[in-house]
């Protein structure tokens, strides 16, 4: 009991979050023109994909190996992987704002096109 006590803030905020998002989405559906929404949800759409593909599954992975290595004592190791990880998800962040930048004159011709 005490435990599932504990996990009611977490699932509040959570709620709240959800919540705030969709009224974002209802406030954007209220303001936008249809062209200018469709856009705007694009572009949550590539950010989602985008972030996935730069974190590559790290996030998880090093976080389960940070805990294994303080576990027995080994923070020079923790922080090793840390880092490693911090590194690779830049690179990756990296990467996937070069395909964004290289992609926007063809994603302006192909909007261009369907909107007008």
């Amino acid at each position: 009991m005490r435990l599932l006590l504990g996990f009611l803030p977490l699932a509040g905020l959570r709620g709240a979050e959800l919540v705030g998002r969709f009224g974002c989405f209802a406030l954007a559906a209220l303001l936008l023109d249809p062209p200018a929404l469709a856009t705007l949800f694009l572009a949550l759409a590539w950010l989602a994909l985008a972030s996935s593909v730069a974190r590559v599954g790290l996030d998880r992975a090093a976080t389960r190996h940070v805990a294994a290595a303080l576990a027995i004592g080994q923070g020079g190791q923790a922080r090793r992987v840390a880092r490693l990880a911090l590194l690779l998800t830049t690179m990756g962040g990296a990467a996937m704002a070069a395909a964004t930048l290289l992609a926007i004159p063809f994603a302006e011709r192909w909007m261009a096109a369907e909107y007008s």
